[in-house]
């Protein structure tokens, strides 16, 4: 009887372990990839990073001296949206004790989730803005340009049925 109690104990202490490694290795995964995204596509050039997720194919289409330019009107900006390393750790180190808490209180992982997602809409936003404001700056025949190279970008995406 004894022993059956004691199996149930370690199988919650089992599934909490397991929880807990998946989130870790998902988190480990979508740094590496953007690491090794950012290595791979040839622009690990420095400053803010993260617009050409916000503006997609646009990034790639712009002439170095627009990417650069709007770089700096982020940098300029100061945008507050990356965590300190103390912090984060912080925040991993509640997550990690929400995920052993028994009763487990699913509002934590919620909210820690919910503060990415605000972050990453802000770090977009302020993205889309510089991207409009230098597209606004070009010439007609910069603006053509760009048009060319995102047609260019474009025709290289896969296309999804």
């Amino acid at each position: 009887m004894a022993d059956l109690k004691s199996r149930g104990r370690g199988r919650g202490r089992s599934r909490l372990s397991r929880v807990t490694l998946i989130v870790s290795l998902a988190l480990n995964l979508a740094v590496a990839g953007l690491v090794a995204g950012a290595a791979l596509s040839g622009r690990w050039d420095g400053g803010p990073r993260g617009f050409g997720f916000a503006i997609g194919p646009m990034a790639a289409a712009l002439a170095p001296d627009d990417r650069t330019a709007i770089r700096e009107r982020l940098r300029q900006q100061g945008g507050n949206h990356h965590p300190t390393a103390d912090s984060e750790r912080a925040r991993m180190a509640t997550v990690l004790e929400a995920l052993r808490a028994e009763p487990y209180d699913p509002a934590i992982l919620d909210e820690f989730f919910s503060n990415i997602r605000q972050r990453t809409t802000a770090q977009q936003q302020e993205a889309q803005d510089a991207l409009v404001l230098q597209v606004h700056a070009m010439s007609a025949a910069d603006r053509e340009a760009f048009a060319m190279r995102l047609e260019e970008e474009l025709s290289r995406m896969p296309h999804r049925r």
